[in-house]
């Protein structure tokens, strides 16, 4: 990474709070099957979200603050993110 330039890919936390762990936002459409056994026990579903059809993921979020981070597809940092980052590091 040059100086002063930022990616997404780069952050290993989160600028704004410090958190580790982030997350996409997905879309499901479709049907589950819930497979259950005559006595109403469960059977194995491990396979039961494969008929769904998932879309979006792109945009990235902080799991702790919900802070936007990012773009997955394009691997740029929002601007609040690219700023906090910034002011943090004192690199740009």
């Amino acid at each position: 990474m040059k100086a002063g330039v930022y990616q997404l890919s780069d952050l290993d936390k989160c600028p704004f709070c410090g958190s580790e762990t982030f997350f996409v936002k997905l879309h499901a459409e479709g049907t589950i099957f819930f497979r259950i056994n005559p006595d109403g026990s469960e059977e194995n579903n491990e396979n039961m979200y494969d008929t769904l059809t998932l879309t979006g993921g792109k945009r990235v979020y902080c799991f702790k603050c919900k802070s936007f981070l990012g773009n997955k597809e394009t691997n740029k940092l929002s601007t609040p993110a690219l700023i906090e980052l910034c002011n943090k590091e004192q690199k740009c």
